[in-house]
């Protein structure tokens, strides 16, 4: 999720949208996570270059909540 300060106007070659899938979609498999944030704790600068890349294997689990 971004937050532009201007619209973007959207074309096939380098700007578009995604597809977000159905609440019933079941991922699973590898997912990489990437993050750029801040490099010190309490700055607003964020930093311009790539801070962490990981591959996770993604778990299906449900939460059951007995009241």
């Amino acid at each position: 999720l971004l937050r532009l300060d201007e619209p973007l106007t959207l074309n096939t070659t380098s700007v578009g949208t995604i597809t977000i899938p159905s609440s019933s979609y079941e991922a699973s498999g590898l997912a990489t996570v990437i993050g750029w944030g801040v490099t010190k704790e309490g700055s607003q600068d964020l930093s311009d270059v790539l801070l962490k890349a990981v591959m996770l294997t993604l778990l299906y689990f449900s939460v059951v909540v007995v009241e």
